[in-house]
């Protein structure tokens, strides 16, 4: 039995598994504690008690669950994986795993029934001790997954290369889909917060270049009309207006009718991959979002004129989008992932730069990004009120083995590859042969080709779709399946949404006229900025002192402190020092140069 000092010191630092202290106890599962031997579990179900752990040799399964063998040498893990145990119904594995794990080490348990995790809880001092370790979790029951969820989306993944999964196969065989289904879910979050990770590491200095340069683009807020330039101020503009998300899937070359159709029933948005298909088609839409921070999303807007189109742009947008279009009206944004702790708090995690614009203008206004450009546009839509919500040309698959619609510019690019024995089909099949590929549900009832970057888009889509409460229609005519979404994608059911909607004159009207024309200002605080990295590479003020004054600017160090946590324990002080003050030298020598078409100097 657990003292109800050793309770209550366990419940201060994890209030959350109170749940599992304060549940009454259950018929359904049996603990037994043998003198100088293993605890042991029982199931009772139908009138029979089952044993979750040998009595014969508790010891096997144990060794079984940690996969070692008898006398054989411990193997320590690694401190940078995440133990993962399925199945509490071996009690006796949890010394052991303590034995085994390093400083720091995550350890996550995780039990289909409720009833054996509060029994445990309650009367087990293995369990107790597993508790105390500051790393440990429990999450057991179907009502404890969205604890699991918060506390996965919250996880720092820094240091974290993988997780080492430990299965009790009798515990597994009471639940087998809910473990299997668990077990995929941390995989995947896992995954995703490791090629998020990876994704700033490799783009956070581009990040705040850009929005260094696009800053200028932001009137100071007390400027009149300043508010008509960010997101933040067409917030329900759109109210009941319905809102057709338009992606550069391959089945949008399918869908240019239903377009056409649409045009005076509902705001079209398109991603910026798409804009030069619906041009090619006579397709003018209401507006465009772009996204991408690199040098080639330039190519989406050569030869085009969006005067009389509304460009959505982050500010992390790459800087030639604005030089080197025919823009008319800019609507600037920024990216945010909101995260919940265990204390009901939400967490603002900005692009890095964001800092420096909201001293210049104030709040900006954000939208939720899962990775792609489409993600946004959804979250725009949203956030403007749009009702319904049509998903058009966002197959998130490889359809007819093809990558995108005919018409995108990367369509143009690989045109330029084709030759007398080299096919566009064939070029494509190259790209799609070198990916990780599987099958995926399809709008059309059978299989399509899915990858995981793609899958990850796509599991985004379903979270946000059945968290919006707004009415999401799916009606592209091919690709992968939406379960969230209802189903529209064929003929029929398409002609039958599109008729229901009235024609409206002028839908977009009103923001249209908020919306400002691009234009440039000069932002005293942009130049300070600049002025202070050129004195820390000139070493007449530390890295420290300048990261004092502009904080953003220690992410330009993130690849060095990723690096050398990863590496620590075959680092020294000295060592660790002096590759980070490399790396923030060199990042901010190439930031400076960068920037210069924003300095006074002659």
């Amino acid at each position: 039995m657990i003292t109800l000092a050793k309770k209550e010191s366990i419940l201060r630092n994890k209030p959350y598994l109170r749940v599992y202290f304060e549940s009454s106890p259950s018929s359904l599962f049996e603990l037994e504690a043998k003198e100088d031997s293993y605890p042991l579990a029982f199931h009772h179900i139908k009138g029979r008690r089952l044993a979750l752990t040998s009595p014969q040799n508790p010891r096997r399964d144990i060794l079984l669950v940690l996969d070692e063998k008898e006398g054989a040498s411990r193997t320590d893990w690694k401190d940078s994986e995440m133990i993962v145990l399925l199945g509490l119904g071996a009690p006796g594995v949890l010394p052991e795993i303590l034995k085994r794990l390093q400083k720091n080490q995550i350890c996550i348990a995780i039990d289909a029934h409720l009833e054996l995790a509060s029994l445990l809880c309650q009367k087990s001092r293995a369990m107790a001790s597993f508790l105390e370790r500051p790393c440990c979790h429990l999450f057991c029951g179907p009502l404890l997954q969205e604890t699991l969820h918060v506390y996965l989306d919250s996880l720092p993944v820094e240091r974290l290369s993988g997780i080492r999964v430990l299965y009790h196969r009798p515990s597994i065989r009471l639940a087998p889909k809910h473990y299997r289904e668990t077990e995929n879910f941390i995989r995947d979050q896992i995954k995703a917060r490791i090629s998020d990770l990876l994704t700033r590491m490799e783009f956070e200095k581009l990040w705040i270049q850009n929005i260094m340069l696009n800053s200028q683009y932001l009137p100071p807020l007390a400027s009149e009309g300043a508010n008509s330039y960010t997101i933040k101020s067409y917030h329900e503009v759109l109210q009941g207006i319905p809102g057709v998300l338009v992606a550069a899937g391959p089945s949008l070359d399918q869908s240019l009718g239903d377009l056409r159709l649409l045009k005076e029933r509902a705001f079209i948005l398109c991603v910026d991959t798409a804009l030069k298909t619906l041009l090619k088609n006579d397709i003018q839409p209401h507006a465009v979002i772009t996204l991408d921070a690199q040098p080639q999303t330039l190519f989406a807007f050569l030869g085009v004129d969006l005067r009389e189109i509304i460009l959505f742009a982050d500010l992390s947008s790459n800087p030639s989008v604005f030089r080197n279009s025919q823009l008319g009206k800019v609507i600037f944004s920024t990216t945010a992932k909101i995260s919940s702790g265990f204390d009901g708090n939400s967490k603002r995690e900005t692009t890095p730069g964001t800092e420096l614009a909201e001293s210049i203008h104030g709040t900006v206004g954000h939208l939720q990004s899962g990775g792609s450009v489409a993600t946004s546009g959804f979250d725009l839509l949203r956030n403007m009120g749009c009702s319904p919500i049509l998903l058009c040309g966002l197959d998130q698959s490889y359809t007819e083995r093809k990558i995108h619609s005919n018409g995108t510019y990367h369509t143009e690019q690989r045109l330029i590859q084709v030759n007398r024995t080299k096919g566009l089909a064939g070029i494509i099949e190259k790209i799609i042969q070198k990916r990780y590929t599987f099958p995926t549900k399809s709008v059309e009832g059978g299989e399509v080709l899915n990858d995981y970057v793609l899958n990850l888009y796509h599991r985004w889509f379903e979270d946000s779709i059945s968290r919006c409460q707004v009415k999401t229609f799916q009606i592209n005519p091919q690709g992968a399946i939406l379960e969230a979404s209802i189903q529209a994608s064929r003929p029929s059911e398409r002609a039958k949404l599109i008729r229901s909607l009235p024609e409206r004159k002028g839908l977009h009207k009103s923001l249209w006229e908020k919306a400002p024309q691009l234009c440039q200002f000069d932002h005293p605080l942009i130049h300070d900025c600049r002025k202070q990295i050129k004195l820390a590479l000139q070493k007449k003020i530390s890295i420290p002192e300048l990261f004092l004054k502009y904080g953003f600017l220690r992410y330009t160090g993130r690849q060095a402190e990723i690096y050398n946590k990863r590496n620590r324990d075959s680092l020294s002080p000295l060592q660790a020092k002096a590759i980070g003050t490399k790396r923030v030298m060199e990042s901010l020598q190439k930031l400076f140069l960068s920037t210069r078409s924003l300095s006074k100097e002659v």
